[in-house]
């Protein structure tokens, strides 16, 4: 049984909403810092879709994500053709073991810096540094680039609780989790990054990637911390039966009659979620900025409990 399965959404009463000028519980604010101009960014996340993939409903795609202010993993010659409107927030990903791009840094509205080889995909910090010491100097020559876009450090979900504690000591806007689906080390590295911050009043907005297609699991991971999530695996059946015509995209020149009209499927998945997420959410404890989720998850095992730092069913907390 996969560890999420072991987690439950125990509702608390309701409480008064945050204030409007506050983010909603759909959104969060994404570079709130003095060095970074603030985004407010939506919950959802695509990361791992290429233009390829998608093919004809590429267009569609975009323009769903532009409309809801999601973000978009891709190069900037990606979104060239598109119309204006249909334009999306978008997120470059500079890996380490290759010079900086700099056309594409600062063409981004979000840059993660991934710590992970481009060549060998092995994770670590960039070759440059002698020590992690020197880290926050690098990420602050980074920013010299970007100018006043977010940066975030991207880093694997099952790093060393001493890293958790170094990246919230570093200059950066956002965190990023990569998992390749091995959920423990995922809400292991949740919980101690919500346990750290708390103590040191942080509240620095963690982004999950990684393979994850079922919405309970995308929601509980949102539950236990995250700021943000990747959705590719939720979406990737919409590209099966893909065709290279662009009559099959919903935004392309085949005119849907009356009688015909069906709604985007890329847009009745989006709003499944939205739905999902706001069931979920709506009853959840309210406190200071924004919501804290986690209050109202419980394990139904010890082991889950010690993974999550989560009270048991039943305990009272």
């Amino acid at each position: 049984m996969n560890i999420l399965d072991q987690l439950v959404v125990v509702p608390a009463p309701l409480k008064p909403l945050p204030a409007l000028s506050q983010p909603t519980k759909e959104e969060f604010l994404l570079g709130d810092t003095v060095s970074s101009r603030p985004l407010e960014i939506g919950v959802w996340m695509v990361c791992q879709t290429t233009p390829i993939q998608a093919g004809s409903r590429w267009t569609d795609l975009c323009s769903r994500l532009s409309e809801r202010g999601l973000l978009v993993e891709c190069g900037v010659a990606a979104l060239d053709k598109l119309p204006v409107a249909s334009v999306p927030r978008r997120l470059f990903r500079q890996t380490i073991g290759s010079g900086l791009n700099v056309e594409e840094l600062q063409s981004a509205d979000v840059v993660e810096i991934t710590c992970q080889n481009s060549q060998s995909n092995a994770w670590g910090w960039p070759p440059e540094l002698e020590s992690t010491e020197e880290m926050g100097n690098w990420i602050e020559a980074v920013k010299q680039v970007v100018g006043t876009t977010p940066v975030g450090l991207g880093v694997h979900a099952g790093v060393s609780p001493t890293t958790i504690e170094s990246l919230l000591d570093w200059p950066i806007d956002f965190i990023t989790l990569h998992t390749d689906g091995t959920s423990e080390l995922l809400i292991n590295s949740l919980a101690r990054l919500r346990i750290m911050q708390t103590k040191l009043g942080l509240k620095r907005p963690i982004l999950v990637r990684g393979p994850i297609g079922r919405v309970d699991h995308l929601i509980k991971i949102l539950m236990l911390g995250a700021s943000a999530i990747s959705i590719d695996s939720y979406l990737q059946d919409l590209w099966k039966s893909n065709s290279i015509s662009t009559a099959n995209s919903f935004l392309g020149t085949k005119l849907q009659t009356s009688s015909s009209v069906v709604k985007c499927p890329i847009s009745e998945r989006l709003d499944a979620l939205r739905a999902n997420w706001n069931t979920c959410t709506q009853s959840c404890p309210t406190e200071g900025r924004g919501i804290d989720t986690y209050s109202a998850m419980r394990a139904l095992t010890p082991a889950a409990a010690r993974l999550a730092g989560l009270a048991m069913l039943g305990e009272a907390t």
